[in-house]
């Protein structure tokens, strides 16, 4: 998913939107496939932990996205 938030990330900066677009779209499929496999039955607490992660990620990937700005896309890396 970093990888491809890398690529999103150049592919804004180049105004390449198709290219980000795409790199955006394995980005969100990657974490709503770590969030859909998470097991809140064995560790409820860390669990949340982990969707509010992959929450705040999501959120800030669709940000970049519709702004067309790579900053939200350094604070979604850096956690």
């Amino acid at each position: 998913a970093i990888r491809f938030a890398q690529v999103a990330k150049m592919a804004l900066i180049e105004k390449d939107y198709e290219k980000a677009s795409h790199a955006f779209e394995r980005v969100d499929g990657i974490v709503c496939e770590l969030h859909g496999g998470l097991r809140p039955e064995s560790d409820p607490e860390l669990c949340d932990r982990f969707a509010s992660l992959y929450n705040f990620c999501a959120r800030k990937m669709l940000e970049a996205n519709y702004s067309h700005s790579p900053d939200p896309i350094d604070d979604a890396i850096l956690i």
